[in-house]
């Protein structure tokens, strides 16, 4: 046999089917074709229930009749149940053995059923097991769903492990979608799909990534600008030290020509006027120095002065309280030793030796103030803060008194210059080309305005400096710009090569499916006219939209024409025609194949049967009125295995006929 069969099929207690029971369906290349048959209620269709409950954990007749309202049965054997007592357990389980030759593979799936009360029963399934035999010897295998997703996935068991009377409303209203369904889990595009969805996955990831603002030009105006700013402030600056040096220069010249005078009482002023100047600076530069120094100390002592009255008021309400024994709470010694003469604590438990110890030692440490210390930890914190405080204070008012001795020095300073230039002003040089009262105008002039220069030129390099920062802080985000750019157009290929791959994906789904779609149309034509008991050949057309027309001989479309028994030969072509294209090799399992067909119609699929998908394990769960004697004489010859179920109220005994 090249194609993988079922070899047998093993139930315990499972349903209807009481103690262990065995069927053995393994057929041959010549005789492939098992028949089960069975009257309705006696476990035919639990057989195949049995089959899907091992392998996925699914009764597909018991879940359609839960879906409809209708009671079910327990797992376990009713006749079996009744034996039981309320509280007890029954195991079972149901075993599929697969093989191809060599080797062979034993699904097995447990179940235990509990009764609850009169009528009242609960189910639970174990996981599904797997061993697989080589040679002699059983294995097991640790993933079983990974070896059943080789042999028949969950997606493809519906075309391979099915009710037959549910194909006579296969094609009623609104099929396509049931047809597009089988197309697509036969075609295993679900790869793809998963290629797509990971696709678009990173696509996403990558659009994430991408966080390029496109306002490149947008800031590198703005560095421009600021840039011509920065240059302008350098050109001003080059400007005002030119005037300045200049200003000291023309300063200079004059104060040489006073100094060079040959007047000795216009060279001695200009002198004490140019030390006087100097100290003044000096004086100056003292007094910006005094200042900082006061407002950092300021700064340290404010919010300890500021708290210096509510600092001395906590001081003495603790003081208050240590004095009146109210903070800490205290232990007092005579309450101690009280203790220690009765030998018996407040609680009424006597006092033993070792808690006398402890009692003694605290009391020591009572007596001594040992205790005080350690309670009153941080009462000393508020004077030490106090003190810091008046040192503080004690700083800012002596640096204060050096600020004002200081401003004193540069008024006495300031008025002997002054007393100086007037002095030079009012006297009447010997130097006829010395007009000291306009050199000393000059003077005064550019010393003024050598001192708004200065003022000009330190404003200037500190807008200089903040501007310069601007240009760097923008020059940054010109940069951080250009590399999510860069980045930007890198994300961008990968992006194209995503989109264009996804494209190719969906290109190649569309492929797979139209020529799916090709063969399923090729083979549910093969086997409709096989199957079917007219003599004119049909056309079979698989449209885009999933839609299936039978045309006759002279083009007309007969599906809205067709007897229930034609669709359900159609709806059986088209399931045979999926597992045919699937890629797999797996058996086919059939509930009630003829059921809804007529006697003629029924002899003749009954002739082609054997014909039918060749090489492919079929089993047949058959009631007594479609496995006729007409029916049975024509499969006869394809027939490896043939059972009758036997009921008897609430159990079945398979028997080989």
């Amino acid at each position: 046999m090249s194609r993988i069969q079922i070899h047998s099929v093993e139930v315990k207690d499972y349903r209807q089917f009481r103690g262990k029971q065995r069927i053995e369906l393994e057929t041959d290349d010549k005789k492939n074709i098992n028949v089960i048959e069975g009257e309705n209620g006696s476990g035919k269709s639990n057989l195949l229930n049995a089959i899907t409950f091992c392998l996925y954990d699914s009764e597909e007749h018991l879940e359609e009749s839960k879906e409809e309202g209708l009671n079910v049965y327990p797992y376990a054997n009713r006749d079996r149940l009744e034996d039981l007592d309320e509280g007890e357990e029954l195991n079972g389980y149901v075993e599929v053995r697969f093989g191809r030759d060599r080797p062979e593979y034993r699904f097995k799936r447990s179940f235990i059923t509990a009764k609850k009360g009169e009528n009242e029963f609960s189910d639970a399934s174990d996981d599904l097991t797997l061993q697989r035999k080589e040679g002699t010897d059983w294995d097991i295998k640790n993933d079983p769903n990974a070896h059943l997703n080789q042999i028949l996935p969950v997606d493809v068991r519906y075309y391979y492990l099915f009710d037959g009377e549910r194909l006579d409303t296969f094609f009623e209203e609104e099929y396509a979608e049931k047809v597009k369904k089988g197309i697509v889990d036969v075609s295993h595009i679900d790869l793809l799909e998963r290629a797509e969805q990971h696709l678009e996955r990173v696509r996403d990831q990558i659009q994430d990534k991408d966080d390029f603002s496109g306002k490149e030009d947008e800031i590198r105006e703005k560095l421009n600008k600021k840039r011509d700013e920065l240059d302008e402030l350098k050109h001003e600056k080059e400007d005002i030290v030119s005037n300045l040096n200049k200003t000291r220069r023309l300063i200079k010249q004059k104060k040489s020509k006073l100094e060079d005078s040959d007047d000795k009482y216009v060279r001695s002023k200009q002198e004490q006027r140019s030390k006087a100047k100097d100290r003044l600076k000096s004086l100056r530069s003292r007094k910006e120095d005094l200042q900082d120094q006061s407002g950092n100390v300021l700064a340290e002592a404010a919010p300890i002065v500021y708290c210096y009255d509510a600092l001395d008021f906590t001081l003495d309400q603790i003081n208050e309280l240590h004095e009146k024994g109210k903070l800490p709470p205290r232990i007092q010694d005579y309450f101690i030793r009280e203790l220690l003469e009765e030998g018996e604590c407040i609680c009424g438990e006597t006092i033993e030796e070792e808690h006398e110890h402890e009692l003694n030692e605290l009391l020591e440490e009572v007596e001594t103030g040992i205790d005080e210390d350690k309670n009153l930890e941080g009462k000393s914190e508020i004077p030490h803060i106090q003190d810091v405080g008046t040192e503080k204070v004690s700083q800012l008012l002596d640096l204060r008194q050096q600020i004002r001795d200081v401003e004193e020095e540069i008024d006495e300073t300031e008025t002997g210059i002054n007393e100086i230039t007037e002095e030079l002003k009012q006297y009447d040089t010997s130097d006829e080309d010395i007009d000291v009262d306009a050199i000393e105008d000059q003077l005064k002039d550019l010393e003024d305005r050598e001192e708004k220069l200065e003022d000009q030129k330190e404003n200037i390099v500190k807008d200089i400096a903040l501007k310069q920062d601007e240009v760097n802080k923008k020059d940054e985000e010109l940069t951080e710009e250009l590399k999510k750019k860069e980045k930007h157009q890198d994300l961008v290929k990968k992006l194209e090569f995503m989109e264009q791959s996804i494209d190719h994906v969906n290109d190649i789904q569309e492929t797979v499916l139209t020529e799916i779609r090709s063969q399923a149309q090729e083979k549910i034509e093969e086997y409709f006219n096989q199957l079917i008991w007219k003599d004119e050949e049909y056309e079979i057309v698989l449209e885009e939209d999933y839609t299936i027309r039978v045309l006759d001989e002279f083009g007309m479309d007969k599906i809205g024409s067709l007897s229930a028994g034609e669709k359900q030969v159609l709806a059986l072509s088209f399931m045979s025609a999926l597992t045919s294209i699937s890629g797999f090799e797996a058996p086919i399992v059939i509930d009630t194949p003829l059921g809804r067909i007529s006697s003629e119609p029924r002899n003749r699929i009954a002739e082609n049967i054997p014909d039918y998908i060749e090489g492919t394990q079929l089993t047949f769960l058959m009631t007594d009125s479609e496995y006729t004697t007409q029916v049975e004489s024509r499969m006869k010859d394809s027939i490896s295995n043939e059972y009758l179920l036997n009921n008897s109220g609430l159990k079945t005994e398979v028997v080989e006929r």
